[in-house]
């Protein structure tokens, strides 16, 4: 009768594996159930600039959906410390921001209810010229959205004012269509991918303001430049609202 062999020393190699699999797992349970209960807007931040530390641009920018913070969740700082390392600034309408790589701009409001990274393009009345605080905001617009992989609506928008004698311009469309095409020559030249853009003809349609006050009609002159939920090259979902294009 054979005699059995004694099985060799220590554990089976498979269960090393298996607990790695397993600690793997709990780690990555622990991180979902730390993301979904950060509810301030500057711990968000936060979070994000670390993983773009560590996983590089285009991973972070991938998990980027900007949130409303819960207002129940709103922390109140009690300490100057606490108060100045959650210090929030406001300057023309943006919030910036306190994060690990300093201030820094957080999402925007471009449009009531659409909260996304981006900012307003101001132009002179009836003009396509890009003046001093246009080019200003466009290089701060190609700082936030380059490397990313999302599309950019670059979208133009004029007041309801009549065209002067001699305009170039045949009608509010095709001054929008103008400014869409400056807009989007120099985020290009900033080095944002052609093919990430979509330009978006309003015209007249959708005003910031119908007071008949001048500065609040100088307004409504304006190009919208903001961050899409689709990646480049994907088509927009069914459904999606359409609007005048590029010619």
């Amino acid at each position: 009768m054979a005699i059995e062999e004694d099985p060799p020393p220590g554990v089976p190699e498979w269960v090393v594996t298996f607990g790695d699999m397993m600690s793997l797992l709990l780690t990555f349970f622990i991180l979902l159930f730390s993301m979904s209960e950060i509810k301030s807007e500057q711990k968000y931040r936060a979070l994000v600039d670390s993983l773009r530390k560590v996983f590089g641009k285009h991973y972070a920018s991938m998990i980027v959906q900007p949130t409303r913070s819960h207002p129940r969740a709103r922390h109140r700082p009690q300490t100057d410390r606490e108060k100045k390392k959650l210090q929030t600034k406001v300057t023309d309408g943006k919030d910036k921001v306190q994060g690990p790589d300093g201030v820094r701009e957080s999402v925007n409001t471009i449009q009531p209810g659409q909260l996304t990274v981006g900012d307003l393009v101001p132009f002179a009345e009836a003009s396509a010229e890009l003046g001093t605080e246009a080019r200003r905001r466009l290089r701060q617009i190609a700082r936030e959205l380059a490397g990313k992989p999302q599309k950019i609506a670059v979208r133009g928008h004029t007041s309801r004012r009549p065209l002067p004698q001699g305009s170039p311009y045949a009608d509010d469309w095709d001054l929008a269509y103008a400014r869409c095409r400056a807009v989007a020559e120099y985020l290009i030249a900033a080095g944002i991918e052609r093919e990430r853009i979509e330009l978006d003809v309003v015209g007249g349609a959708e005003p910031l303001s119908t007071n008949p006050d001048p500065e609040a009609i100088q307004r409504n002159g304006r190009v919208e430049v903001f961050m899409l939920d689709r990646l480049s090259g994907q088509a927009a979902p069914a459904g999606e609202r359409i609007r005048a294009g590029g010619r």
